[in-house]
């Protein structure tokens, strides 16, 4: 690729991905270090009580993660990620 050329990436993201399994998340968590003492199960328990996440897949593979946390007042962005 010629110097000061962009590569184009086409993403896809995901609202509440059904396909996301824990142990694919926890790899990304892993990747960024943030993967210490993450088991399946608790990245399962995060996926089911959050508002809502996005999972970014670059054709069939997890690049990238985000969710959210509310309540009645307000909400938090957590665990925003890419690899």
């Amino acid at each position: 690729m010629a110097a000061g050329t962009l590569a184009t990436v086409a993403l896809r993201f995901v609202e509440n991905d059904p396909g996301l399994e824990p142990h694919t998340l926890n790899a990304l968590y892993a990747a960024v270090g943030w993967g210490e003492g993450r088991t399946a199960e608790k990245t399962g328990q995060v996926l089911e009580r959050a508002a809502c996440f996005v999972a970014a897949w670059d054709g069939d593979r997890f690049v990238g993660f985000g969710r959210v946390l509310a309540d009645v007042d307000s909400a938090q962005i957590l665990d925003v990620m890419t690899h």
